[in-house]
């Protein structure tokens, strides 16, 4: 897996050799960054993972791989303090090494979990957020937790979705046109302000009553190549059957 690029982090066209700090990540094998991925017909998908807490199973991994994702986004919580679970660098680890050449990128952000880790269960510092460009349409992609660091995003069991103005902040800033956040262990799809918000839960240990998931977003040019249409599922990982499809175009809903 990749190095994990701050939301500042722009695809420039061009490949970049990056030394193996505090914040990359080791790969088996050199490659682009993640936001330089090769253009093939993967790269239109984008796998969706959040809120593991140290816990990656098998029936997240097999989902994953078997969509054939271009780039994975982890949107936090991705480790635990706990002895008998996964720190940060080794589940991300492992998420790579689902794929067998290595050599799908993985962009995470920290969740509040990892935030408060001791440092020996610190083998990396994941960024408060993410920005990843899909390289086929060039939607920008944001990626954070959705706590209160650095800017609240809360869908509710009612449908809802509460943004805060820092939140809003952050994604004018980087003129995002799709937010994957996590923490609320709830999946969620809702477009405010033509703005396209993700949540794919949680793929970790089992909480409440909720369903345990991850998800895909798919973004194709539509026939026009003026439009990016969307296709985003999400996948329960103790039934094995879809939860929820929805399907759009970005930008499409005027406030």
């Amino acid at each position: 897996y990749r190095k994990q690029p701050s939301a500042g982090d722009e695809h420039t066209g061009k490949k970049r050799r990056t030394k193996n700090t505090g914040n990359n990540v080791p790969s088996r094998k050199r490659r682009q960054s993640s936001l330089e991925s090769d253009e093939d017909d993967s790269t239109s998908c984008v796998g969706l993972i959040s809120d593991t807490h140290g816990v990656l199973e098998d029936s997240a991994l097999e989902y994953l791989t078997s969509v054939k994702p271009g780039v994975i986004l982890h949107s936090g919580d991705v480790g635990d303090k706990r002895p008998s679970r996964l720190k940060p660098d080794q589940l991300l680890q492992r998420l790579s090494d689902a794929f067998s050449a290595g050599d799908v990128p993985i962009v995470a952000c920290r969740g509040n979990v990892d935030d408060n880790l001791p440092k020996e269960k610190r083998a990396i510092e994941l960024p408060p957020s993410a920005l990843h460009v899909h390289p086929r349409t060039a939607t920008r992609i944001l990626v954070l937790h959705g706590d209160s660091t650095p800017a609240r995003i809360k869908n509710r069991n009612d449908g809802t979705l509460i943004v805060s103005e820092e939140a809003w902040r952050i994604i004018r800033h980087h003129n995002a046109q799709v937010v994957v956040y996590g923490h609320s262990h709830l999946i969620g799809c809702h477009e405010e302000r033509e703005i396209l918000f993700i949540n794919p839960a949680s793929a970790g240990p089992k909480r409440f009553k909720l369903p345990r998931s991850c998800g895909h977003l798919d973004l194709k040019q539509s026939d026009s190549c003026e439009i990016v249409e969307y296709t985003v599922e999400y996948h329960d990982l103790d039934t094995g059957r879809a939860l929820l499809t929805k399907k759009g175009k970005l930008g499409s809903q005027k406030n």
